[in-house]
């Protein structure tokens, strides 16, 4: 399918982006856990709480769940580097978001749904 296709390709761009950068360095941020605990845990198990708190359509959890848990993207690279500025904080996100990511999606949907 044409999203497949756009996934599959999105994350080829950001397979290219991060292997210009030391691994070291990508890992090595603390801040960047950080942030991906506040991106991939924290928001969407607040989101999908407050929904069921005001008893909100199961329909309307599922999607706010999918558009909340997802790492982050390319952007976080491309920016920066668009205005000039260094992108490695953006890349080391990225990274750790995609490979925190296969984890935590899996486990907020068995505990939060």
């Amino acid at each position: 399918s044409t999203y497949a296709a756009f996934n599959t390709l999105i994350s080829v761009a950001i397979g290219f982006v991060i292997g210009g950068y030391s691994f070291a360095n990508l890992f090595g941020k603390w801040q960047t856990y950080v942030v991906a605990g506040i991106r991939l845990v924290f928001l969407p198990t607040v989101s999908v709480l407050i929904l069921k708190l005001f008893n909100a359509p199961q329909e309307a959890v599922v999607a706010t769940l999918c558009a909340n848990a997802m790492p982050l993207g390319l952007n976080t690279v491309i920016i920066p580097s668009a205005y000039g500025k260094s992108s490695d904080d953006g890349a080391s996100m990225a990274l750790v978001s995609q490979l925190t990511a296969v984890f935590t999606i899996p486990i907020l949907f068995y505990i939060l749904l």
